[in-house]
């Protein structure tokens, strides 16, 4: 949702991914302690973006690996 470098809310982007808003929220704090977002606060809104060009290449890379590899199942499920 960040790709077309548009910053979204926490909201707006857990309702892309299909999370809840603290699950989400969770995430974009590692993401920011990681220095790949950037936060624009405009009024009582937080947005969300990449932090440059550099962020967006490694995404692509890393979604592209991911595509030729496949899903891949990391532990067993219950039994």
């Amino acid at each position: 949702a960040l790709m077309g470098g548009t910053a979204l809310t926490a909201s707006e982007l857990a309702l892309v991914a299909g999370v809840s808003l603290p699950t989400a929220s969770s995430h974009l704090s590692k993401l920011m302690e990681g220095g790949l977002l950037t936060l624009a606060s405009q009024g009582r809104h937080r947005y969300y973006g990449l932090a440059g060009p550099q962020v967006a290449g490694m995404i692509e890379a890393i979604t592209g690996v991911a595509a030729a590899v496949g899903p891949q199942r990391v532990r067993p499920g219950p039994r």
